[in-house]
């Protein structure tokens, strides 16, 4: 039964953002326990994946098509725009028109107005940036509805005649790190849809393979308390995902919301990630002299997300004030952010929560660093293969910066010579400011073996 399930999914998720309305109804009208149109072949997970791909498309377009949408038979309900409002461009009065409509909070509804009303498919963008896409009826959101944040992350969820209806709220994340998911069995009723509704003690974190969670209390998307969990079953409600949940016995860990800080990377470092640690093995390197290395566990997908770099942030310019020598600085998610790992935890032996640090560099990558959220660590970096790998694959990440003792000591002489004609200062003044630059890089060239590479 739940592979039935799934194939619905996956046929209303093909309805409502790539075929005709026609021939969507032909697909649900043959979808039963033997026959359908669409493609049964599917694994569940699979489904699923495709859904939030699907999905997070059908965003970034303008819909035409009247999707399948069952209205209330009274004409008399409105959901007329707050007043006072002006009509920013076009024609927001005629029947019909299109324009946008600016409202007294400054969001901004567009779209086909009839009788002053929004009708079809149309968008708001509020004062946040944030984007609302939907279908409107008589004015009133109607349907699945998806917003976009200002940091690219999608909520997904169903309207019923201009409030959010009880059923699955999804929030999928851009960089396909995972998603959030809750199932709104009293809703609120909201008119506007929000992070506030992941709030709860049955929501869960979902991982990128779509098997892994971590289920627990939840405020406003930010997790409290939650264990590992399992998905063992998908379903489907308006088109939109259900999922069934089951814990795993693990009475010692529990995780919570633990960002790391400029001078804290983990309350419990010794705890691995549940995801990373079926993906990822930390072992004795296959390079001769590199020490340990990173491998996959299992095949995996080009793009995929395998593992994380969780580091504390640094300030480019205090690891330059400080004379700092790590071997592990990375470039953060910020402008002028560096992720490192702290001396007492670069030992595998002493901090195991994330193992993207210990990758080595080779002149052929197969995986890179990509910004990322994630529930326990915040905003840290992502492993992202670059490639389909097979399963006991060491990951090397090319790195951007050579350490060249010869190379760079040409190169500091050279700085030396022209950077006083350059500042306007004496060679004597030039060199005594830069001389705690100069003592940096000696020391990470004595530090950091010949050949490797530091990513800057």
């Amino acid at each position: 039964m739940v592979s039935r399930l799934v194939t619905v999914l996956w046929c209303y998720g093909a309805c409502n953002t790539l075929a005709s309305q026609e021939s969507c109804n032909n697909i649900k009208e043959n979808t039963d326990e033997h026959s359908s149109n669409c493609l049964q072949e599917l694994p569940n997970i699979s489904s699923l994946q495709s859904w939030a791909e699907k999905i997070q498309n059908q965003h970034k377009f303008i819909h035409k098509n009247e999707p399948n949408i069952v209205y209330e038979s009274e004409e008399n309900i409105r959901c007329r725009p707050s007043a006072p409002q002006t009509c920013s461009w076009g024609d927001c009065s005629a029947s019909p028109g299109t324009g946008n409509m600016t409202l007294d909070d400054r969001s901004v509804m567009g779209g086909h107005w009839e009788e002053g009303v929004l009708e079809g498919y149309g968008n708001v963008t509020y004062e946040d940036q944030s984007v609302l896409k939907g279908h409107f009826h008589h004015g009133c959101l109607h349907g699945l509805i998806t917003l976009q944040e200002e940091d690219g992350a999608l909520l997904v969820g169903w309207y019923h005649l201009g409030q959010l209806a009880n059923g699955p709220i999804w929030l999928l994340y851009p960089s396909g790190e995972g998603a959030l998911y809750a199932y709104l069995e009293d809703s609120p009723g909201l008119s506007r849809l929000s992070r506030a509704v992941l709030t709860g003690d049955n929501v869960a974190w979902v991982y990128p393979d779509f098997r892994t969670g971590l289920v627990g209390q939840f405020v406003a998307g930010t997790m409290l308390s939650a264990r590992v969990a399992e998905i063992v079953e998908i379903g489907e409600e308006n088109g939109i995902p259900t999922l069934k949940t089951t814990q795993i016995n693990d009475k010692v860990n529990r995780f919570v919301f633990d960002p790391s800080t400029d001078t804290h990377i983990s309350s419990t470092p010794l705890v691995r990630d549940p995801y990373e640690e079926k993906m990822l093995l930390v072992q004795t390197s296959r390079i001769p002299g590199a020490g340990v290395g990173v491998f996959t566990i299992q095949p995996v997908k080009k793009n995929s997300i395998i593992g994380y770099f969780n580091g504390i942030h640094r300030h480019r310019g205090e690891i330059f004030k400080d004379g700092d020598k790590s071997a592990y600085l990375v470039e953060g998610t910020h402008r002028n952010e560096m992720l490192d790992i702290p001396e007492e935890y670069q030992s595998w032996q002493k901090y195991q929560s994330s193992a993207g640090h210990l990758i080595n560099h080779g002149q052929e990558g197969n995986a890179d660093y990509t910004e990322c959220w994630h529930p326990r660590f915040g905003r840290i970096l992502c492993v992202q293969a670059l490639a389909d790998l097979p399963a006991d694959t060491e990951l090397l990440v090319k790195y951007d910066v050579a350490v060249d003792g010869e190379g760079l000591k040409m190169a500091l002489k050279t700085a030396l010579h022209f950077g006083h004609a350059v500042s306007g200062k004496s060679k004597d003044q030039f060199a005594h400011d830069v001389r705690p630059y100069l003592k940096l890089v000696s020391d990470i060239v004595k530090t950091v073996k010949m050949g490797d590479l530091i990513k800057f």
